[in-house]
């Protein structure tokens, strides 16, 4: 019995051994920080937002009825029942079992009754706390899942909004394609009148019937877009693709109002991130995963408690002496313990790609904002450009539009005039629009929320 007890302490020193070996090099080779960088800039925009109520009621259907959204809330359920199943191993589980049999030796003979009773309680105790590390590592994934669910939330909310200004968009451009489908067709009936009567070439009605059918042509291509963009922000809310949107294309009318304040900060905290968080949470998810992989390897104690108590009728079952027995063990792999071995490596290995995954998860936030801002720079600049280029084609308009009524500039000129006035507002319409979609974008890159603040926790 002696030479029995010294192989199993013999065998747990050479797992010891062998565990701490390789906890010391898991130790070493890997420098895990956990500290998440800032991001640092000279100012950021501060946002001030009035919103349409359209969409901020079509954002609440986007969120509640997308079934990509409605799979990750599932998924965040199903992590919850399992942190508590994982909890359970650390608990004494137990079972209670009553047995009554009857049997007769002879068909001549009566029927004789036995009743017996069972009670077991099982514990494994958790002493290299393995069980510990397994319900961190569903903790983390259960909070790896979630933050991945607001991440998609928030690029769901980014996507859906932008399409929904790009229809307002085109709705307006709509519009101004009105505007100057009815300019040149004034431009073709003069110039159909002029080479009639001779006082100008074919040419001129030609290149004008040409411009009229090329603005015919974006009308129909726009509506065309309108048609996809309204099928594709139905699907963003799980709803059929032909269903009705009510979306204000009223010109005064834009979802996002911007402040052009701008409010100095030193950084940009990307720990605050969906994403980043995310990824920081399934690599804590993986490295306990790996540390209660190598733990296994170590031998587990465990209890074992039996009650028996058995009786010819039911009423003498509780009474008279009940046998116990208590077992306790030690289980140590040893067959099967380079398997073990290589599961533990693997978690390692597993361990390592998460950490690369929640490096790149910071270099992607990193280039979404820094992206953001040098583009708001750039759009900035452009818009207000713009802007100053259409106010000084507005005003020659007016002045040729009372020398045309005057009789001292042509008709055709100013229609002409009139034409270019318009391409430059479509051209103004969507600078205006690029630099919105970018301010939503950079908002969302830094975490303000576009319409309220609602994300679920």
């Amino acid at each position: 019995m002696k030479y029995t007890i010294l192989f199993l302490i013999s065998l747990s020193f050479i797992s010891c051994a062998k565990y701490s070996h390789i906890k010391y090099s898991y130790d070493i080779n890997k420098t895990y920080t956990t500290k998440i960088p800032s991001f640092y800039t000279n100012e950021k925009p501060l946002f001030k937002t009035k919103n349409d109520a359209n969409l901020e009621l079509y954002l609440d259907e986007v969120v509640k009825n997308n079934n990509n959204l409605k799979v990750l809330r599932l998924t965040k359920k199903s992590l919850q029942k399992n942190i508590s199943i994982v909890r359970a191993g650390v608990y004494p589980s137990g079972s209670l079992s009553v047995n009554y049999i009857q049997t007769k030796e002879s068909l001549n003979e009566e029927f004789s009754s036995s009743v017996g009773t069972n009670i077991v309680m099982n514990w494994d105790l958790d002493i290299w706390e393995k069980l510990s590390d397994e319900i961190s590592s569903s903790t983390y994934e259960y909070e790896g899942t979630q933050n991945r669910y607001l991440e998609e939330r928030r690029i769901l909310i980014l996507n859906a909004t932008i399409d929904w200004i790009n229809y307002w968009y085109l709705s307006q451009l709509l519009k101004n394609q009105d505007l100057l489908l009815d300019t040149y067709s004034k431009l073709e009936t003069h110039y159909l009148e002029e080479s009639q009567s001779g006082l100008s070439e074919r040419f001129f009605y030609l290149d004008a019937r040409r411009a009229k059918e090329s603005v015919q042509s974006a009308v129909f291509e726009i509506s065309l877009n309108l048609i996809k963009l309204r099928q594709q922000l139905n699907i963003y809310r799980g709803n059929k693709s032909d269903a009705p949107l009510l979306i204000n294309s009223k010109e005064s009318i834009i979802p996002i109002f911007l402040d052009t304040k701008n409010l100095n900060l030193s950084s940009i905290y990307l720990g605050e991130r969906y994403d980043v968080r995310s990824a920081f949470a399934i690599f804590n998810a993986f490295v306990f995963s790996e540390k209660a992989s190598y733990k296994a390897l170590l031998p587990q104690i465990n209890f074992s408690i039996s009650g028996a108590k058995s009786s010819k009728t039911i009423s003498k079952i509780f009474s008279g002496d009940v046998i116990w027995e208590l077992i306790d063990g030690v289980t140590q792999p040893i067959f099967h313990s380079n398997q073990l071995l290589n599961i533990a490596k693997e978690k390692s290995i597993q361990s390592e790609m998460m950490w690369l995954q929640y490096q790149e998860s910071i270099l992607q936030a990193y280039l979404e904002i820094e992206s953001a801002v040098e583009s708001d720079k750039s759009l900035k600049k452009k818009l207000k450009h713009k802007e100053e280029f259409y106010s000084h084609l507005q005003d020659a308009l007016e002045i040729s539009k009372q020398k045309a009524m005057d009789g001292i500039f042509s008709f055709s000129d100013y229609l002409q005039e009139e034409a270019t006035t318009l391409y430059e507002k479509n051209n103004l319409l969507e600078v205006k629009t690029e630099y919105i979609k970018n301010r939503l974008r950079l908002m969302s890159a830094i975490g303000l929320p576009i319409i309220r603040n609602t994300d679920e926790k």
